[in-house]
């Protein structure tokens, strides 16, 4: 179980990412480009709740985006309710460095991308086209990392749990 929790926090600050990623070799520009994958799926409420059901709400937030997220999230909801990463949610695109730009990252560790000198570069560089070629050459580097074969391997159902077996 101890590789399933080997996932970044969507907590965390960038100077702790920059050390997660870094100690899998990838660099801080390969973490921003991998940092996009976001462009697709969900979020937990409870995994960004701290930012909108605080007095105040985080600053870093577009007003309007923070009064979109109390909406879909109600204190009620907060285990039970998700929300779309990015704008395009089902699209594989670069929406999700448009969406850092203009204050509606989803997770603190997106925002905060766009707020340090180490990685607001790549928010900016990722905002179009090049994203595909960036993500590509970053996603063969991680794929290099850690590699598991045979017995010592496996494909997980769900990727952040280890599958029971």
């Amino acid at each position: 179980m101890e590789e399933a929790l080997n996932l970044p926090a969507p907590s965390m600050t960038v100077s702790q990412l920059i050390d997660v990623f870094g100690r899998k070799g990838l660099s801080p520009s390969q973490m921003v480009v991998l940092s996009g994958a976001h462009t697709i799926g969900k979020a937990p409420c409870v995994t960004f709740d701290d930012r909108v059901q605080t007095t105040p709400v985080d600053p870093t937030l577009a007003p309007s985006f923070a009064t979109f997220l109390k909406g879909q999230c109600p204190y009620a909801a907060i285990q039970s309710t998700s929300v779309d990463m990015d704008s395009t949610a089902h699209t594989f695109d670069s929406q999700y460095f448009k969406d850092i730009i203009a204050g509606r990252g989803l997770l603190t560790s997106d925002q905060s991308l766009l707020y340090d000198s180490r990685t607001s570069g790549g928010v900016y560089a990722n905002n179009g086209a090049a994203f595909y070629r960036n993500f590509a050459k970053a996603m063969v580097k991680m794929s290099q990392i850690e590699v598991l074969t045979g017995l010592d391997g496996e494909i997980r159902r769900q990727f952040d749990q280890v599958n029971s077996h």
